[in-house]
């Protein structure tokens, strides 16, 4: 494995998960994110469609994404006992990202919002990590992060630490390739949730993760 390294937030002295990063590739970057834990007793719940639940949608204790060098990118549920469901392409069948090496700024892929902090459990206890610091934000209100992906050489990703945000830039996760996390404040207290084919909605405050792309048009 050429990289791997736990992101965690610190709030009231106490180590808090929020994604692991591996890089998973031999002779070129295969990039993994995991978000939760095997063994904890959390479930994860993937919605095809942003903000609706059908009964196509897949619950699972384990989530990973991939963003794979040629830009397919995936989200993977290990050991679901439906086999073509293992898989699941979140821009549609076929559908590709830019490419990691063709990345010459800041790609955005994830955007995670944390309402509830003790969700955030450690994988597996390791020092290998990389600690945020923010007592102003991580003060038990719910906040927000960006995650995307940086071409080393670009320079106006600015690394900021104040009372409404944070923004870090973790170096070398790849082959020309840096990590960005653009953290700050969100003004509402979870998500409604439509079911499907009903009249029903429902509130939810789990934390939640969002797949985001910048528009491709221009490029």
């Amino acid at each position: 494995m050429k990289y791997r390294k736990d992101i965690v937030f610190v709030a009231d002295g106490k180590e808090h998960f929020l994604i692991r990063v591996m890089n998973i590739g031999k002779s070129s970057d295969e990039l993994k994110f995991s978000f939760n834990s095997h063994s904890n007793s959390s479930f994860v719940l993937h919605s095809r469609n942003t903000g609706i639940i059908d009964e196509q949608d897949i619950q699972h204790p384990y989530i990973e994404a991939t963003y794979h060098s040629d830009g397919t990118f995936m989200f993977k549920f290990p050991n679901y006992p439906l086999a073509e469901k293992t898989y699941s392409n979140p821009h549609g069948k076929g559908i590709r990202r830019i490419s990691l090496n063709k990345i010459m700024d800041f790609e955005p892929i994830f955007q995670v919002e944390v309402f509830q902090y003790n969700l955030c459990e450690r994988i597996t206890k390791t020092n290998n990590n990389y600690k945020l610091f923010n007592n102003d934000l991580f003060n038990g209100e719910p906040f927000a992060c960006i995650i995307g992906l940086l071409n080393c050489q670009y320079s106006d990703f600015l690394e900021t630490n104040n009372k409404s945000s944070l923004s870090v830039r973790i170096r070398n996760i790849g082959e020309g390739l840096d990590l960005g996390l653009i953290l700050g404040r969100v003004n509402h207290p979870g998500h409604i949730i439509e079911l499907a084919n009903t009249s029903q909605n429902i509130f939810t405050n789990n934390n939640h993760v969002q797949v985001i792309q910048r528009n491709t048009e221009n490029r």
